[in-house]
């Protein structure tokens, strides 16, 4: 399933024809929320193979979600600093498509690796609840008034 309309929507379509895979490859476009969450549910893995991510929102959706996450390696694609690297997910040259096909499989290939992949995920993004950034912000700003 490929969700989104923004990059490379029409060249992927093409390709899948020409793979004759058309019918196995779902192309969403944009979706809103509760269909977007029912995305997020039937997916096994999310990747974002983005140059450019400033706050990768779409990343927190997944990790919220369970979901390994495999991310584009760039120097302006700040997501990759949600993975750590084998633990909840991996990263991937977005010059080396076959390193990303690599990963995937491995992922999903391995039940007890991508179940343990899931958790971590979850767990490690309850560091960006509104909650606690709030507290965190509170605490600073306390201390700046003293």
């Amino acid at each position: 399933m490929i969700v989104g309309e923004e990059g490379l929507r029409n060249k992927l379509e093409s390709r899948s024809m020409r793979l004759g895979i058309k019918r196995e490859v779902i192309f969403t476009g944009f979706l809103k929320e509760k269909d977007l969450l029912r995305a997020y549910a039937c997916a096994d893995i999310f990747v974002s193979p983005s140059l450019c991510e400033v706050q990768s929102i779409a990343t927190i959706e997944a990790m919220i979600m369970r979901k390994v996450v495999l991310i584009g390696r760039s120097k302006e694609n700040t997501a990759q600093e949600l993975v750590k690297e084998g633990v909840n997910g991996y990263t991937f040259s977005l010059e080396d498509s076959e390193e990303a096909v690599e990963k995937i499989n491995r992922i999903i290939s391995d039940v007890k690796l991508r179940e343990s992949m899931e958790k971590e995920s979850h767990q490690m993004i309850q560091v960006h609840r509104i909650q606690k950034s709030v507290s965190m912000l509170e605490k600073i700003y306390e201390t700046l008034l003293v």
